[in-house]
């Protein structure tokens, strides 16, 4: 979702078992933080509504990568950098044109399905990315 602070949307679960995973370092314990977050000037993905303008800049985004030869992927679990860099080249370009987006949110398919068939994911989520930290409010320690 690109720079920012990043929030499981009502999973500290999730939120815990990500941190242990990519965000420490050996011996650093983890903590899991709970907020008030204020979505404005969010760019909703669970919203249908960002749909074709994502897909207008996501060719647009391609044709940059292609012509400076460079190669980005997400992984199945931990970072996407693909899509970090899309959504830095898309809200850079939404600044340009005098729109701001403070926050990203979108739901994240990962890990393995919970049965075959299934399109639900073991560790899916909701995440946010907040861009401006004023909008981070009453943070405390779950």
């Amino acid at each position: 979702l690109g720079d920012g602070v990043y929030f499981w949307q009502d999973a500290p679960h999730r939120a815990r078992a990500w941190g242990q995973q990519w965000g420490c370092r050996d011996g650093e314990e983890v903590a899991v933080l709970r907020a008030q977050l204020r979505l404005e000037a969010c760019l909703d993905l669970l919203d249908t509504e960002w749909a074709d303008l994502i897909w207008d800049y996501a060719a647009r985004f391609e044709t940059e990568l292609s012509k400076q030869d460079i190669q980005l992927k997400n992984y199945l679990r931990g970072r996407h950098e693909l899509d970090a860099a899309f959504f830095n080249y898309l809200v850079d370009a939404m600044r340009e044109q005098g729109i701001l987006i403070q926050t990203v949110r979108a739901a994240i398919a990962e890990g393995e399905v919970l049965f075959e068939g299934s399109p639900i994911r073991r560790e899916s989520h909701v995440q946010i990315a907040v861009r401006d930290t004023t909008l981070i409010d009453s943070v405390e320690l779950v």
